[in-house]
């Protein structure tokens, strides 16, 4: 199989697409991811290793600008096409996506669309018309969820390290020996990825500096962002001698089943890792995300699992400090991790790359003297369809 994959826009959008591109490349497919983001490359290596190919495009970005560029991206578009010949397109969104979507529908090539949020973004709310399907990762009372192709898979996960730990995590006084010791309570995450860092990083400090007492019973670890490292260090003061401080973990993913509880925004591919390694957390929606796509997936989220949403102006350092000692005071029982979750999760698959691989093969249109799609297992009759789709790890 031959494949274009769209995925011009954040993380949020390329590493679901690289770990797609991962699967196909173990089936000896042939794949051209486009991005448009500089750290899109580093992201590349880091899960496909020398069997990346990327075709890296300017981004569309705004202002007057913005007609000139996407006329260019029509021209790479067009160029990609002609020389790739897909048999069929993949988008996870995004607007430097989209001439790649009608080009490639302009050439008879089928194209698969991936919603990654409860509320569908704008380009994939005008790309979904030409799309032969659509799947999501979190289902939504938009009427793009309820489309008679709309399929639910999930989110594409990156999979867990089997490797080595990065030095400054295993060595005396890292994070592996911070986390060892269940003795010293809860061990809590708080994170704010990377837009929404800076607001969280101030709360803890703040609610900290009230109630000094909390950082001594519980294994705090603040991934403060790389840039705010030495100021929250500096902000906590005695107390940075109390708590993990770092700017990121490296393959974070893997590290997350150490953890009782997390405190972090409410993006997807967040949702998703913190489903799989089964986090109970505090869902702190950015509130500045596009059509407040981040409210809607928290609050999916805190229906089908232990998983609590506050919006950022209601959480103040007194209500921080009062879920805390909850999650202090149940961490003898294991309370908070042995909360029930929805049995709606067992509704998506186990593998959502695997997925959608197999709708492709269903809808593509193989290449002049190819061979016909293999045909997978009759997805498109039998996923279930529309916002009924349940949700799962």
């Amino acid at each position: 199989m031959n494949v274009l994959i769209c995925a011009c826009g954040t993380g949020g959008h390329y590493f679901p697409a690289f770990v797609v591109a991962d699967l196909l490349a173990d089936r000896g497919d042939d794949f051209v991811v486009v991005v448009d983001r500089p750290e899109a490359e580093a992201a590349a290596r880091s899960v496909l290793g020398d069997r990346a190919r990327l075709w890296r495009v300017d981004r569309v970005g705004g202002g007057w600008l913005r007609c000139l560029r996407f006329a260019q991206q029509w021209g790479h578009a067009w160029r990609a096409i002609r020389r790739l010949q897909p048999e069929v397109a993949l988008t996870m969104g995004g607007a430097g996506s989209l001439p790649y979507v009608i080009a490639a529908r302009l050439s008879g090539v089928p194209v698969v669309l991936h919603e990654a949020n409860a509320f569908p973004g704008r380009a994939n709310r005008c790309m979904a018309r030409w799309a032969a399907v659509t799947t999501y990762a979190i289902p939504g009372e938009h009427p793009f969820f309820q489309r008679r192709d709309a399929i639910a898979v999930g989110m594409p996960l990156r999979p867990l390290s089997k490797g080595n730990a990065p030095s400054e995590i295993t060595e005396p006084g890292g994070l592996a020996a911070f986390l060892s010791s269940d003795e010293h309570g809860p061990a809590v995450l708080l994170t704010g990825g990377s837009q929404g860092a800076l607001p969280l990083n101030d709360l803890i400090v703040e609610m900290l500096g009230q109630r000094p007492d909390l950082a001594r019973r519980m294994r705090l670890v603040i991934l403060t962002g790389p840039q705010w490292v030495d100021r929250v260090r500096h902000d906590l003061g005695p107390l940075s001698d109390e708590v993990y401080v770092a700017g990121a973990i490296p393959d974070l993913p893997s590290w997350l089943e150490r953890f009782d509880f997390a405190i972090c925004r409410s993006g997807s591919s967040t949702l998703w890792e913190l489903i799989r390694a089964r986090v109970p957390s505090l869902l702190v929606p950015f509130p500045h995300a596009a059509d407040d796509h981040q409210r809607l997936n928290a609050t999916w989220a805190s229906s089908i699992g232990p998983m609590i949403e506050v919006p950022q102006q209601e959480l103040t350092p007194l209500r921080l400090a009062s879920i805390l000692e909850e999650v202090i005071h149940e961490h003898p029982r294991k309370g908070h991790r042995s909360g029930r979750w929805s049995m709606q999760l067992e509704e998506f698959p186990s593998s959502p790359a695997q997925v959608l691989v197999e709708v492709m093969e269903e809808v593509r249109t193989p290449r002049r003297g190819g061979t016909a799609a293999r045909g997978g297992r009759g997805l498109l009759r039998s996923r279930p369809c529309g916002a009924d789709g349940g949700g799962g790890a």
